[in-house]
């Protein structure tokens, strides 16, 4: 009856009673050991992980979350179960298409594996020897495991439902707006942000109550005679259920593993286009990785639908290795802004504006606007010295995704923020139209179709089902033969929400490949709802041929568009 205390059903919490639990949080937390960040990648299990997707291309949306956000939580996670074994059973619950638990037996050869999973029938990366188990546990975590943990530093019964609510809100972002959450519980919180200092601050007491909940966890665990440690082995912007509990039997030692990615990199700008620019990056960072063996940069992530963060450990050997491997997302227009940063720093106090060894003046690159003025009052007050035209070095500040500012001072020789990145693209000082036109698009498309998806049309017999004339025009200038026949290698299909005659023209052609773009827009619902629903009618249609689909939403195609 004690358990049953604490579970989270509603109840009823006055304005009057959060500062007294909060009180009791950070008093509770104090005394407890902070999770050791172990979030930094691992070249070997990037490969193993990359290796597994290039493999499975029926599993579009899970390669797809991998390499928009989830890349890093499996690199890691992966990388720290390895390092405490080998075992030779491995059970991952909540298993979904198995990735996680495949990468591991691909780590660890000769282990056994289970998968224990609520739905039926997902089983994407399994191989023919995992055993997969449907086993709904949701009636096994509706109540805290712990509750004496909670009572012994003071919280009562009631108070168990604030601590749940608080816990939904570290699922947002920094700078994401409630109303975007399927939850409707987000909405009425944001009358509630003053109370708590602001959205940031609101979201940081969430990740606290998830440290604390944890670390009530653990120590069930101890009781039962395990050596518990708790680790952030992902950072909160990619998911905020970033902290796991490592326990090991008493005959069995726990490693320490003291591997944190750096605040170091580039912000990149690409208004809605974020997912499209980090699925991009990790296919650039995958390929890398197979050729030469090293990462070409640690990680990419989207920090929200405008804005894609790439982390190394120096911030202009990562805009070099972007400038030589990703150049497409800029001839594309995508990525409007780079802005690269050496440090972070809490507030506009911190970041310094007279770095020693550099003369002013300063140029100053400031994002979000609403920054510009608070940093031109420090700079007036400490009589820094600053012009937009000669300058020495650059002063970049930008927000970053968990709220804090990233900082890089650069010489005016290796960074122009007024000409980056269009100087990657434009020659002999010339402008850079800003409307790219339809055919040079086209142009782009071939070489990402090229690059990413392996299909190149060079000494190929290539048959176009488009209206689109600029079609012929690129084929034809890049010297590739077009034919109207059905003795051709490849089939192009460009003809709108026509899809359906253009997989007759392949099921009835000699053509070994159909390359095929799609307009999502034309569906009904939203944005996602659309992808599904034209995609699973695609797939019906793909699947009464025979042939393998794969679906891509690639940098030179539109936002409404998928190859």
């Amino acid at each position: 009856m004690a358990t049953a205390a604490l579970t989270a059903k509603e109840s009823n919490c006055s304005h009057h009673s959060w500062p007294e639990l909060l009180s009791k949080l950070r008093e509770s937390l104090q005394q407890l050991q902070a999770p050791k960040i172990v979030d930094g990648p691992d070249p070997h299990v990037a490969s193993v992980v990359w290796q597994l997707l290039r493999e499975h291309p029926d599993c579009i949306e899970l390669c797809d979350l991998y390499l928009g956000r989830h890349g890093q939580q499996v690199e890691s996670l992966s990388r720290e179960v390895l390092a405490r074994g080998p075992f030779a059973h491995i059970v991952e619950v909540g298993a979904g298409k198995g990735l996680l638990g495949r990468v591991l037996q691909e780590l660890m050869p000769g282990s056994t594996l289970t998968n224990l999973e609520i739905n039926s029938g997902v089983s994407g990366f399994d191989r023919a020897d995992t055993e997969r188990v449907v086993l709904d546990v949701r009636e096994y975590l509706e109540e805290y495991s712990n509750p004496d943990f909670l009572r012994e530093r003071g919280f009562s019964a009631s108070e168990w439902p604030m601590l749940i609510k608080l816990l939904a809100v570290a699922r947002l972002r920094v700078d994401q707006d409630g109303s975007s959450s399927s939850d409707s519980s987000f909405k009425s919180w944001q009358r509630w942000e003053h109370t708590f200092g602001g959205r940031k601050a609101m979201i940081e007491i969430g990740r606290e109550v998830r440290q604390l909940l944890e670390a009530g966890r653990a120590k069930i665990l101890e009781l039962q005679g395990y050596s518990t440690e708790l680790l952030q082995y992902a950072p909160a912007h990619t998911t905020s259920e970033n902290i796991v509990i490592v326990a090991m039997k008493p005959t069995s030692a726990l490693v320490g593993i003291q591997n944190a990615l750096p605040k170091v990199g580039v912000l990149l700008e690409a208004p809605s286009a974020a997912a499209r620019v980090t699925q991009f990056l990790m296919e650039v960072r995958g390929q890398i990785l197979d050729r030469s063996g090293a990462l070409p940069f640690l990680a990419a992530f989207a920090c929200s639908e405008d804005s894609v963060a790439v982390l190394g450990t120096d911030a202009m050997e990562v805009v070099a290795a972007l400038r030589q491997h990703a150049l497409l997302m800029v001839q594309l227009r995508i990525v409007t802004r780079i802005y690269p940063f050496s440090l972070a720093v809490d507030s506009v106090e911190d970041v310094p504006l007279s770095p020693a060894g550099v003369k002013p003046p300063f140029r100053l690159a400031v994002s979000p606007r609403g920054l510009l003025e608070e940093i031109l009052a420090r700079a007036k007050a400490d009589d820094i010295e600053l012009s937009p035209q000669r300058f020495n070095a650059s002063i970049t500040v930008r927000r970053l995704w968990d709220g804090s500012l990233g900082v890089a001072c650069l010489p005016r020789g290796c960074w122009h923020p007024g000409e980056e990145p269009q100087s990657w693209i434009a020659s002999d000082g010339g402008q850079v139209a800003q409307k790219l036109p339809s055919i040079q698009r086209l142009s782009f498309r071939l070489e990402e179709w090229r690059d990413r998806l392996g299909i190149s049309f060079r000494n190929r017999r290539v048959r176009v089902h488009s209206p689109h004339a600029e079609w012929l025009q690129i084929l034809e200038k890049e010297g590739i033969e077009v034919l109207e026949g059905a003795d051709v290698d490849v089939l192009i299909v460009d003809n709108g929400r026509s899809f359906q005659r253009g997989i007759d023209e392949f099921k009835q052609s000699m053509a070994q490949i159909a390359v095929a773009v799609l307009p999502v827009a034309d569906c009904r619902g939203g944005k996602a709802a659309r992808a599904s629903q034209l995609l699973n009618e695609v797939s019906k249609a793909i699947s009464q041929t025979g042939a393998r689909m794969s679906a891509h939403h690639l940098l030179s195609n539109r936002d409404q568009e998928r190859t």
